[in-house]
C-alpha cells in the first residue's frame, strides 16, 4: 500500500495550474460564455416578464434547462484538468464533442451519488443539534445539553467526512479509467483517510486565507467602498478563484495517481531499463487501441478521435 505524502501531494497539485495555466484559461472560457451565457439570458427574460420570486412558473424551466446545461458544460473542464493532473495530458476529444459524452455522465452520476452521500452524513450529524435546538424533545435541561449537542455535531460531521473522502477518487478514475468503479477508488484511498482529509483542509485553509487577502487588498489603497478602481483588483480575485477551482479537483486527482503507482507526468523521463514505480491493481489510466503495443486493446474509446485538444 502507498502512503500519500500530504505537502507534496498538495505541492504537485497546485503545480499542475503553473503548469498549464495557459490552457485551462482557454479551456474555462468556453462553459463560461457557452454555459452561463445562456443562465444569464433565461433569467433575464424571466426577469423582464416579472416572473421571478412567485412561485414556479413556466419561465422557470428555461432556466432550470439553462442551468442544467451549464453544469454539463463544465464537467469536460473537470474531466481535462484530472487528465492532465494524473497523466499529465488529455485525450485527444474535443471539448465540444464531450458535452454529452457517455464519460461527461459518467462523472455527473458519479458526483451525484458522492453528493448524497455526504449529504446523508452530514444531515445524520447535525440531527442532535438540531433536535435539541428545535425543543421537539422538550427537554428541561435541552439549552445546557445544545453546546454539547453541537460539539457531538461536528465532531460526527469531520469524522464522517474523512471516513467518506477517499469516495471523491472516483472523479479521476472516471476521468482516465475505462471502466471506473465507486468502491475501488473508495479501496484505493481506504488506508489514507486521514492523509487524504489533511489534504483537502490544508488547500481549503491556504486558498481561503489568499481569497480574503485579496478582498482587503483594495481596502489598503482605497478607501472608498464604490470606487471604480476597485475594478483594478478584479482580475487578481478571478485568477485566485480559477486557481482554487482547479486546485480543489487536483488534489484528488494527484492522490489517485501516487496511490495507483504512477509516475509524476511533471517529472524529469527515466532512463531506459530504469525500475519504475509498480503500479497498483485495477488502477490506473484506461489502456488505448492506438498505444504502441496495445494492438489489442480493443476498440477505441467511445468518445470519437478526433485529434483536437480544444
Amino acid at each position: 500500500m502507498h502512503k500519500l505524502p500530504v505537502f507534496s501531494t498538495l505541492v504537485q497539485a497546485m503545480a499542475v495550474f503553473g503548469l498549464h495555466l495557459g490552457k485551462l484559461v482557454k479551456w474555462a472560457l468556453i462553459p463560461l460564455f457557452a454555459g452561463l451565457g445562456p443562465v444569464g439570458l433565461t433569467i433575464g427574460l424571466a426577469a423582464w416578464q416579472d416572473a421571478l420570486g412567485k412561485g414556479f412558473n413556466l419561465w422557470l424551466v428555461p432556466v432550470a434547462v439553462a442551468v442544467i446545461f451549464a453544469i454539463q458544460t463544465m464537467i469536460p473542464f473537470a474531466i481535462r484538468v484530472n487528465q492532465l493532473a494524473v497523466l499529465g495530458r488529455v485525450e485527444k476529444t474535443g471539448y465540444l464533442e464531450m458535452i454529452f459524452s457517455g464519460q461527461s455522465f459518467r462523472y455527473l452520476g458519479y458526483g451525484c451519488i458522492v453528493a448524497l452521500i455526504m449529504a446523508g452524513g452530514i444531515v445524520l450529524a447535525i440531527a442532535p443539534a438540531v433536535v435539541l435546538g428545535s425543543g421537539v424533545l422538550q427537554l428541561g435541561a435541552s439549552r445546557s445539553m445544545l453546546p454539547w449537542a453541537v460539539g457531538v455535531s461536528v465532531i460526527l460531521s469531520i469524522w464522517f467526512f474523512i471516513l467518506t473522502i477517499p469516495f471523491n477518487l472516483v472523479y479521476p478514475a472516471v476521468a482516465v479509467e475505462r471502466e471506473p468503479s465507486l468502491m475501488k477508488a473508495y479501496h484505493l484511498g481506504s488506508g489514507n483517510k486521514a492523509r487524504l482529509f489533511f489534504c483537502v483542509l490544508l488547500a481549503t485553509v491556504l486558498f481561503g486565507a489568499l481569497t480574503l487577502a485579496a478582498e482587503m487588498l483594495p481596502n489598503l489603497f482605497l478607501r472608498d467602498p464604490e470606487s471604480p478602481w476597485r475594478l483594478v483588483f478584479l482580475p487578481v480575485q478571478l485568477f485566485l478563484s480559477l486557481f482554487n477551482h482547479v486546485t480543489s479537483q487536483t488534489v484528488p486527482a494527484v492522490a489517485y495517481r501516487i496511490l495507483s503507482g504512477l509516475p509524476d507526468p511533471a517529472a524529469p523521463e527515466r532512463p531506459a531499463g530504469h525500475p519504475g514505480q509498480e503500479q497498483a491493481p485495477g488502477a490506473g489510466p484506461r489502456p488505448r487501441a492506438d498505444a504502441p503495443g496495445q494492438g489489442d486493446a480493443g476498440p477505441a474509446p467511445e468518445r470519437g478521435n478526433s485529434s483536437r485538444e480544444d
